[in-house]
């Protein structure tokens, strides 16, 4: 312990207000180089997933072409060549209509394409990348990506991950390498202001209080020299001094605090924006599709138990396709900006979930509310909306709302996806009725 003392006041410098700058450096550098390097790995992360899926499909997208093209251009051949890695590694490529039908284009893999087939979503109308069920348990090493294709079709690729397969672990021990980085550089900053600025200041003021007693107790005896009372007056100068010191020590740990508290406070904050800004639709400023996926099940399940009623409306924009043509796509971002706004003022900012689902299609989320108010809710947004619109372009009709509506318990719906389906068939009957709001009805 002694060398370990006599090792660490060697690197400290003699000035102590160096020593408090010194640790006060150390410690903000402990959580802002970790939180850096952080950042960079997971972004890196990010990004060799994304060119992962990316070059998947694009090699997959290749198969099919020379599936197709018995004398393939010499071009698809390099381009093939090139990427090489990823298509050794496809072990399935087929195109799937929504029968369920299946043209298969490859095969490296004992896996019955029925069971691929039955896997894929084909109401996502989106590129997708998800573990491969095998057996019914996500696979740690087969892939499933899907890319949709025109006439409703999908392309599905399995896909054998690899080296992607430890991606996460790799991330896991970068993280926790960072966290022993600042947890380390922490201790160390404690350990310099402990050693190097508490325990001396607190050793002094221990050998002073200890000399002072001896004399004020030879004063009192009238046994103290002269000359020992002028040393006496001097020691009482240095307590003065040294509580000085003291007070300076205790403000310089806790601006140090302070400080540390500050930048947690920041990253805490950074992160919360980073998923807001994730969960939120930058045009309407709505939620988007992914917080529907997240909420829905929720409360669904907290209003099965209780017993209150939970409806949805889904809407979308009619004629916003010609408003498009004829005005510009600025006017459409305009109007669904302005429908985002008015949206958000009919509704409860505490517990109603507004969502922007796709394109010019919108969902609302009301707990606690039962289908008439939320018919009431509904036909008050598509008649303010319908005055708006017709300052759009002149065209005749103006854009207008189709809205559907379907209620948990007053329509028996049995999963998040069967109440969206009762609520999207609601509002294509409106739109055949031509009225703004439609009611679910029934299971």
């Amino acid at each position: 312990m002694n060398g370990w003392r006599r090792w660490l006041g060697a690197l400290l410098p003699e000035s102590l207000a160096t020593r408090g700058t010194l640790v006060l450096v150390l410690a903000v550098a402990s959580v802002a180089l970790p939180g850096y390097l952080a950042y960079r790995a997971w972004a890196k992360t990010l990004a060799q997933r994304q060119e992962y899926e990316r070059q998947a499909l694009l090699a997959a997208a290749l198969a099919e072409h020379l599936a197709h093209a018995p004398d393939p251009p010499g071009e698809v051949e390099d381009d093939l060549r090139a990427l090489d890695e990823y298509s050794r590694r496809v072990c399935w490529v087929g195109i799937v209509d929504r029968h369920r039908r299946v043209v298969e284009l490859s095969r490296r893999t004992a896996l019955p394409a029925d069971r691929i087939a039955a896997q894929l979503d084909f109401d996502g109308g989106r590129q997708t990348c998800q573990p491969l069920l095998v057996g019914g348990v996500p696979s740690a090493q087969l892939d499933l990506l899907t890319l949709p294709q025109p006439g409703g079709r999908v392309l599905a690729v399995v896909l054998d991950r690899g080296q992607n397969a430890r991606g996460a672990g790799v991330s896991g021990i970068t993280c926790l390498g960072l966290a022993c980085l600042a947890i380390g550089g922490l201790g160390l900053a404690w350990a310099w202001f402990h050693f190097g600025i508490e325990r001396p200041v607190q050793q002094l003021a221990r050998r002073l209080v200890a000399v002072q007693a001896g004399l004020s107790e030879a004063a009192a005896g009238g046994t103290l020299p002269s000359e020992l009372a002028e040393v006496a007056r001097a020691i009482g100068s240095l307590q003065r001094d040294l509580a000085g010191w003291r007070d300076e020590a205790e403000r310089r740990r806790d601006s140090a605090d302070a400080t540390v508290a500050a930048r947690v406070r920041q990253a805490v904050l950074a992160q919360r924006r980073a998923e807001r800004d994730a969960d939120t639709d930058s045009l309407t400023r709505l939620a988007n599709r992914r917080v529907l996926e997240r909420e829905l099940p929720r409360l669904i399940e907290e209003h099965r138990r209780s017993g209150a009623e939970l409806t949805l409306v889904m809407f979308d924009v009619d004629r916003f396709k010609a408003l498009n043509d004829a005005c510009g796509h600025l006017a459409g971002d305009t109007l669904l900006a302005f429908l985002g706004d008015l949206v958000r003022a009919a509704t409860r900012k505490s517990t109603d979930l507004t969502i922007r689902y796709g394109g010019d299609e919108f969902v609302l989320a009301l707990p606690g509310t039962a289908p008439p108010t939320a018919c009431d809710v509904a036909r008050r947004i598509a008649a303010l909306f319908a005055q708006r619109a017709k300052t759009f372009g002149g065209l005749d009709p103006p854009p207008s709302l189709s809205m559907g509506i379907a209620a948990l318990h007053a329509h028996a719906a049995t999963s998040p996806e069967h109440l969206l389906q009762l609520a999207d068939a609601a509002m294509y009957r409106a739109k055949r009725q031509h009225v703004s709001v439609a009611t679910a009805t029934g299971a």
